[in-house]
């Protein structure tokens, strides 16, 4: 018996030296199956670990995972479910400087948030349009001469700021947008070696706007962007099985659906962003579903209401029928 479990070890040892049991055997000059036996054995019997690429690989023996310390993702943020509230989500901002007027919904955002005193604020993504740091070219001669980093930093943090102090200084949250993420994609392609330093980074700029990619609320989801299309909003809600709010489409839209005796939506955003701004000269013209305006939600006793929108439609922003500012542009064959 005692031999039984030298020649145990002598495999072992072997496949662990030569990182395979074919290798070990050969080396040994014993018959494959012999050397298999042995190893197996000794895996089974004296308890001796699998190392038949330790030695001669990255490979290492993996972390059991554990139920009680299981990983999050970093990308995602999760909020305590909200008892009684209201949140007012914006998105696609895409300020470039301080000259560049407010839109109309912008204006209504701020006169909104002044009214309702909401206790979160949620920034959909694309705050910020980061042109001068993109990889797209240029469409026409008037685009080559693009806003600086530090116009549009600056035309940011000041309307930010602006929003929260007319919210009352309620909790603000940035769910990152692919247009945010340029800043930090040229930096880390351009000048890696900075990395760690003060204020290098697009969140050091938005301490009080922590960032994520995905926000928990409960049975709430807001993301910058899942599924695209004219049914984004509703096939985000049916492949999720929750409310999902997004940006990105720059479509304003909320979209029910009864799932199983619950009732969830599927809301896209909208923007603040004016279409006639030259940043969106790659539209070239076509009408596309941009559409201003945000959305804002309402918790009582724990559950969500159904969602709300603040709409800019032909030239003036509406809330619960009401004309929240600008002008209304009168038709022709309107009467009144």
């Amino acid at each position: 018996m005692q031999r039984r479990f030298v020649d145990m070890l002598a495999a072992h040892k072997a496949v662990a030296q030569y990182g395979s049991i074919q290798v070990a055997a050969k080396e040994l000059g014993e018959p494959y199956e012999t050397i298999r036996n042995r190893y197996h054995k000794a895996i089974e019997v004296l308890k001796q670990p699998d190392v038949r690429h330790s030695k001669m690989s990255v490979a290492r023996e993996p972390v059991a995972y554990d139920e009680n310390n299981a990983p999050r993702s970093a990308l995602i943020m999760e909020l305590p479910p909200i008892r009684d509230g209201i949140g007012i989500v914006f998105s696609d901002c895409h300020w470039t400087t301080l000259e560049q007027p407010r839109s109309i919904s912008h204006e209504a955002l701020l006169i909104i948030a002044r009214h309702l005193k909401p206790g979160f604020l949620f920034c959909a993504g694309d705050a910020v349009d980061m042109g001068a740091v993109s990889r797209h070219p240029p469409l026409m001669w008037s685009d080559v001469k693009k806003p600086g980093v530090k116009d549009e930093l600056a035309a940011a943090q000041t309307h930010l700021r602006d929003l929260r102090a007319a919210a009352g200084d309620p909790q603000c949250f940035w769910v990152r947008g692919n247009h945010d993420d340029r800043w930090d994609k040229h930096l880390a392609a351009h000048a890696a070696a900075f990395e760690g330093m003060g204020a290098f980074t697009l969140a050091d700029q938005f301490a009080d706007w922590p960032m994520c990619y995905r926000l928990d609320i409960g049975d709430l989801s807001i993301v910058h962007r899942w599924h695209g299309g004219i049914h984004s909003a509703f096939n985000n809600a049916l492949k999720s099985g929750r409310t999902i709010i997004s940006g990105h489409t720059h479509a304003l839209d909320v979209r029910p659906l009864n799932q199983w005796g619950k009732r969830i939506w599927g809301v896209q955003a909208g923007t603040l962003a004016d279409k006639a701004w030259p940043q969106f000269n790659y539209t070239l013209g076509v009408p596309g579903q941009h559409n201003q305006g945000f959305v804002i939600l309402t918790w009582r006793d724990g559950a969500l209401m159904p969602p709300e929108i603040c709409e800019v439609s032909d030239g003036a922003a509406w809330f619960r029928g009401e004309l929240i500012c600008g002008r209304v542009r009168v038709k022709a064959g309107r009467h009144g």
